[in-house]
């Protein structure tokens, strides 16, 4: 069969097994055919046709566009894959609407030229700070250090702190040893396991900031429950932006917790906020819970977080009670998702 519109309806049907409709979408080359798919069609579809799609302007479409809702896997880094052409990854760094699809696709690109001179900047520090990582870990590291920079680099943030003098990163690997049994016999000596976890610093030296901002992510080892792992730290770029959003005015925290399109930068300043009201009107307004509960983390006006407690909804009710030293309130229902009937 090579008619595209029947292949297409083939790879669409929930009835039909997952094999049949694989075989079907393998056969789709219509690029038309596989971005409605990609983009309209269940998540079943729409991840395997956007690994069939190789016309560049429908990934980069793709790309910056929206997240799907229940989607399986990242069809944005999905199509990302599949984009060669260097000037479309530019585009897509500088375009697309979610952040961790901008860092991927600056990672990717090999040649700058196509970027607008503050991202190239960013890009170039980046990989300047992250050449002596080891390999095994740089990819990661170098993400999150990418991440760092871009809320540093900000123009808001410069006028205010200055440009970036110096960035510098280290990581270090530490272990731990664990006798769980003692020895049955002293030829068979103890048993031991062994865990490794990591160090990682950065240091930041702004050019209108008279403190060097430096921020240290170290590995929490379990301890009483080892099992030959390696475990990775928690590495969040909040941290550091927090630790230099510190030295910024009040009205432009406020301006970067209400404005900002990326939750880690909101985060970072809400933390540096002490204004009741604003933090308040965070609480309420912000899209993303995990900038509603930092605003609210800030909060000491009793008054105001019984009004949370009173007109809140979500979680920030049930962390405004624990603050008000009341008994938390019995959880929600979950909520039902959609059944889009993925076949098997």
């Amino acid at each position: 069969m090579t008619d595209q519109d029947e292949l297409a309806k083939i790879a669409s049907q929930m009835s039909v097994s997952d094999i049949v409709r694989l075989a079907a979408m393998k056969k789709i080359t219509d690029q038309n055919i596989l971005e409605k798919l990609a983009t309209e069609g269940e998540p079943f579809v729409r991840s395997a046709a956007v690994h069939q799609l190789s016309d560049q302007a429908v990934l980069e479409r793709i790309a910056t566009g929206d997240r799907k809702p229940y989607s399986l896997g990242n069809l944005q880094i999905d199509a990302l894959e599949g984009i060669t052409d260097q000037a479309v990854l530019a585009a897509v760094a500088m375009k697309a609407k979610e952040r961790d699809v901008r860092v991927a696709a600056l990672l990717r690109l090999a040649d700058p030229k196509y970027l607008d001179s503050r991202t190239a900047s960013i890009l170039s520090r980046t990989r300047a700070s992250c050449q002596t990582l080891p390999s095994d870990h740089k990819q990661r590291l170098t993400e999150r250090v990418l991440e760092m920079l871009f809320g540093l680099m900000n123009p808001v943030v410069e006028r205010e702190l200055g440009e970036v003098q110096s960035f510098t990163t280290s990581w270090a690997p530490f272990g731990a040893n664990y006798i769980l049994t003692p020895a049955r016999t002293k030829e068979e000596g103890e048993p031991r396991y062994y865990d490794i976890g990591e160090e990682f610093k950065v240091s930041v030296k702004l050019s209108k900031c008279a403190q060097t901002i430096v921020h240290t992510w170290e590995t929490k080892l379990p301890g009483s429950n080892p099992s030959h792992h390696r475990y990775e730290a928690r590495i969040q770029s909040e941290d550091i932006l927090g630790d230099a959003y510190h030295y910024l005015a009040q009205d432009t925290l406020i301006s970067i917790a209400v404005q900002s399109e990326w939750t880690d930068f909101r985060i970072a300043a809400v933390r540096n906020i002490v204004n009741q009201a604003a933090l308040c009107r965070i609480v309420f307004e912000d899209k993303e819970e995990e900038v509603q509960m930092a605003a609210l983390e800030q909060i000491t006006d009793m008054g105001v977080i019984k009004k949370i407690f009173n007109e809140h909804k979500g979680d920030a009710h049930v962390m405004a009670a624990e603050k008000l030293g009341l008994p938390a309130p019995a959880p929600a229902p979950a909520p039902v998702l959609p059944d889009e009937g993925i076949s098997r």
